[in-house]
């Protein structure tokens, strides 16, 4: 697949935007202003819900918080992408695949991720032991015994709305806009750290950053962003039910 070959911007390959890096460094300046405004976010829920801290928060306000801070992620992506540039949601990588190349794509991604993820955390626990795993059950005070409605809702934000903000952020918006001039493999790498950093979380940095180079390399060869959105949402899922469950 040639980045370069001229096409319409709809349907263009992954490198091919009316949006370049000077838009990407806006878009991702905007992105990091949507995480700084974070704390205030979940302040304000705090204060409406009668809390005093974070640990006070019920799993509701915080997965309501995470909710509001994807879909601006989601609405960044498109405004700098395909709405400044009259282009349809198509120029974010949303192209249909037959469902033979989706699942054969997905299952690539998904396959690719967790194997990276391992070797990943292999790495990090072998270079600093020290740093302490995320408990997701914990951050988001969900357990087995959670209500059902609470499940179904952190399910939907954590394995729907988060891998299709980020997705047609890091991948669909961020690579595509910087493939095209920056070439491919520095626009798959520049991405991947961008979503790596994006994590906060210093012991998930490394295998997002793999995973960042696994998702946007099946982009590019896939042409659509829909297989990366079904691994990212299958891998979710998974930590989700693992989490929840152990």
């Amino acid at each position: 697949m040639d980045l370069r070959t001229v096409s319409s911007s709809d349907d263009a390959a992954p490198g091919e935007r009316p949006w370049g890096p000077r838009t990407v460094g806006i878009g991702i300046v905007a992105f990091v202003g949507v995480f700084v405004a974070s704390p205030f976010l979940l302040s304000g829920i705090a204060v409406a819900s009668g809390a005093t801290d974070r640990a006070d928060l019920s799993p509701a306000a915080l997965l309501t918080a995470t909710l509001v801070l994807q879909l601006g992620t989601l609405g960044i992506a498109y405004y700098f992408g395909p709405f400044q540039h009259d282009v349809s949601w198509a120029a974010l990588g949303f192209r249909q695949l037959s469902r033979g190349r989706l699942a054969a794509w997905a299952a690539a991604a998904l396959f690719g991720s967790i194997l990276a993820g391992l070797v990943s955390v292999v790495v990090t626990e072998a270079v600093a032991p020290s740093l302490a795993r995320p408990n997701l059950a914990v951050d988001l005070g969900l357990g087995s015994d959670a209500p059902v409605a609470a499940l179904l809702y952190a399910w939907i934000t954590i394995a729907l709305v988060v891998p299709l903000a980020e997705e047609t952020f890091h991948r669909g918006f961020i690579f595509a806009g910087l493939a095209a001039r920056w070439g491919v493999w520095p626009a798959i790498l520049a991405s991947a750290a961008v979503f790596s950093v994006a994590h906060l979380t210093p012991w998930l940095i490394l295998p997002a950053f793999a995973s960042g180079i696994i998702f946007a390399w099946v982009y590019w060869r896939s042409g659509s962003i829909w297989p990366i959105i079904t691994a990212h949402l299958a891998q979710n899922s998974l930590a989700l039910a693992g989490a929840v469950l152990t």
